[in-house]
């Protein structure tokens, strides 16, 4: 068993080797939209993301993995906090640390911008999501009752102090 799980962890930093992080751009839409469409019941339309990606105050980023693009993140800067609005992995290769390097990326950029918090909202059903951010070092701060209205679900806002 321990052989197995030696293995299985070289594979996913085989695969971690090969992920790239870069900026989106509007010839990458089509593939994130479709990665949102199988991420989230009510999907961002392609027009959200070029409006950020066309955005002064808007950073987007991709991971891609063999020229195939696997993620994105998409932040707004606004004084003193960043605000992460959206992170999405191609569900096939979640869990192998992909999200992880984005939200890395991210967080590099606040440090590197000098803002003193991170936040952003999960659905409350995102227990994969809600884990990740907790290893990051966000922290629980409120719920918003029906804040992904259509579908009825609370939003559990989340917020890391940078300073």
């Amino acid at each position: 068993m321990q052989r197995s799980r030696r293995k299985m962890g070289e594979d996913t930093a085989d695969k971690l080797s090969d992920v790239t992080i870069e900026a989106m751009s509007v010839r990458d839409v089509d593939e994130i939209v479709a990665i949102e469409k199988t991420s989230f019941p009510s999907p961002w339309p392609a027009d959200t993301f070029i409006e950020d990606i066309k955005s002064s105050r808007s950073v987007c980023y991709v991971a891609r993995t063999k020229g195939r693009l696997v993620g994105y993140a998409v932040c707004w800067l606004v004084p003193g906090e960043l605000h992460i609005g959206n992170l999405a992995i191609d569900v096939p290769l979640r869990r192998q640390g992909i999200g992880s390097r984005l939200l890395s990326k991210l967080l590099g950029l606040a440090r590197e911008k000098g803002v003193e918090r991170v936040t952003l909202e999960v659905r409350v059903s995102n227990t994969v999501a809600i884990s990740l951010y907790h290893k990051f070092g966000f922290k629980d701060v409120a719920i918003i009752r029906n804040y992904y209205g259509s579908e009825d679900e609370d939003a559990l806002v989340m917020l890391l102090r940078t300073g």
